[in-house]
């Protein structure tokens, strides 16, 4: 009967698990992919210092 108790409360935690890890990485990755972006456009911006403004104006317009 133990056995039995363990098992169904592996299977719990492991469905569990599952459950949250496809249920999170769908909300978490567009935070993800934002702050990649945004580093992304940080370090470009430090590279291209003289470009940066105009670059930020056409997005603006848009």
């Amino acid at each position: 009967m133990l056995f039995f108790l363990v098992l169904f409360l592996w299977l719990f935690l492991l469905l569990l698990l599952l459950l949250s890890f496809f249920v999170l990485l769908p909300l978490l990755l567009p935070f993800l992919l934002g702050y990649w972006a945004c580093f992304l456009k940080v370090s470009f911006a430090t590279t291209n210092v003289a470009n940066w403004p105009s670059a930020f104006d056409e997005n603006m317009k848009n």
